[in-house]
């Protein structure tokens, strides 16, 4: 009876590095979202500024999608694996929890990639504002000669 009742650790141990994972992903998502409205904030003054923002927006759409996107996969991780309960030996709850903790490994791994797409996207954003600010300081510099 001590193996069978005492299975609870292979559950409770998995369910909690699936929590923390979460937790870390949700954790960056706000911290990426804070970043995201600064540097949405700069492209728009770069467009005001006369500068050609169409890739820049892009990828800021493609940076939010991506991080709404991770968001919602760190949370079916925890909705998926936070309602199982220990299988006390009965196989086909055990194989049923194998499952379902698999999965939000899965959406874990998912949300990993967004932000990864997103950190690119961040790259191209940074890019190409400094891009922008060369061109036109380099522009916008005069230089008088006196006779």
């Amino acid at each position: 009876s001590i193996t069978k009742s005492y299975r609870v650790f292979a559950l409770i141990i998995q369910q909690g590095h699936i929590t923390a994972a979460a937790d870390r992903l949700i954790t960056i998502v706000g911290m990426m979202n804070t970043l995201g409205g600064k540097l949405q904030a700069r492209v728009q003054t770069a467009g005001v500024a006369g500068n050609d923002v169409a890739t820049l927006t892009a990828a800021l759409t493609d940076f939010s999608a991506k991080l709404t996107d991770a968001q919602k996969q760190a949370q079916d991780a925890v909705n998926v694996s936070s309602p199982l309960q220990p299988d006390n030996g009965d196989k086909t709850v055990m194989q049923s929890n194998i499952a379902a903790l698999q999965k939000a490994r899965a959406d874990i791994v998912a949300g990993e990639k967004d932000l990864q797409a997103a950190r690119k996207d961040v790259k191209t954003i940074i890019d190409g504002l400094k891009n922008m600010k060369a061109s036109t300081t380099a522009s916008s510099t005069t230089q008088t000669q006196t006779p």
